[in-house]
């Protein structure tokens, strides 16, 4: 299973997973953030800024599994 073992790392686990080089690690992170009731959107948000691009690329993608529940971050992403 896929799925499975992302989903029982901590939100903590699954945001350091947004910042890796490898694409499949970012997605599925992003995927099992999108699947928590309480997914950790001001956490993704900060890495709009880091410095790495992959994070940047990691929490865009979180961002947009999340979808609505996203929206505190529109703002920063339009800036």
């Amino acid at each position: 299973d896929r799925t499975g073992a992302y989903d029982k790392l901590g939100a903590d686990q699954l945001i350091e997973r947004l910042g890796s080089w490898s694409p499949v690690v970012r997605g599925r992170a992003a995927a099992a953030l999108a699947r928590r009731k309480d997914a950790p959107v001001a956490a993704v948000q900060k890495l709009l800024a880091a410095p790495r691009l992959e994070a940047r690329y990691g929490a865009c993608q979180a961002l947009a599994a999340l979808g609505r529940r996203a929206a505190p971050a529109v703002g920063p992403l339009r800036a």
